[in-house]
């Protein structure tokens, strides 16, 4: 499980999701094209954060980051990110 903090806000997220997620953002703010992040959480709903280049991000694995994201996978996420709905990701706790 690693770290995904943005601003004064902490979700911790899977290092293989965690790992899609940073791809994703470099993705996504390369373009300049900022994106709703939802995070759906096991016990009590879901939350969402809007993606923009200038808010402080930080991406802090607690092993290795998983190396070789899935291109496929990334490309499935973009294609959410520029939606409407925006990308959700399942956390399992607040950090």
């Amino acid at each position: 499980m690693g770290t995904f903090e943005y601003g004064h806000e902490r979700k911790r997220i899977d290092d293989a999701d965690l790992a899609l997620l940073q791809d994703l953002v470099a993705v996504m703010l390369r373009r300049g094209t900022p994106f709703l992040l939802s995070f759906q959480h096991e016990h009590d709903g879901r939350d969402s954060l809007w993606v923009h280049p200038e808010a402080p991000m930080r991406f802090q694995f607690d092993g290795e980051a998983p190396s070789g994201t899935d291109p496929l996978h990334l490309d499935l996420m973009t294609a959410y990110a520029r939606s409407d709905e925006g990308v959700t990701i399942r956390v399992s706790q607040w950090a």
